[in-house]
């Protein structure tokens, strides 16, 4: 995944601008991770991910993963995977980082 992500950065000519993404995921992931919010797995996930965007579109691609993970809960919660009122480990949100962040890599990669 992190080798995709450094090739797609290369070869649309940002790489550094994507080493600067992967840095501030990596250090946002690394704060969400300790206070519990986010999972390791879920932090690495976005952060190799990150290293295939450009600062100016990471805001994007960080918003349309909360889009998907807002419907996602939604949906955990009408089929009553999760309880509100209990403290459980909460929804796998890997599948709401990769639509986020892939659809963003695919949307710029298509402008590029």
């Amino acid at each position: 995944m992190f080798l995709l992500s450094i090739l797609i950065s290369f070869f649309n000519g940002h790489l550094i601008s994507g080493v600067i993404s992967f840095l501030f995921v990596l250090i946002l992931g690394m704060i969400l991770f300790k206070v519990r919010i986010w999972g390791a797995g879920d932090s690495k996930l976005s952060t190799a991910l990150a290293m295939a965007l450009t600062p100016e579109i990471l805001p994007d691609a960080l918003i349309l993963t909360a889009m998907v993970g807002g419907v996602l809960s939604v949906f955990y919660l009408l089929l009553g995977k999760i309880k509100p009122e209990k403290k459980d480990r909460g929804i796998p949100y890997g599948i709401a980082i990769s639509s986020g962040f892939y659809l963003v890599i695919l949307l710029n990669s298509i402008s590029v």
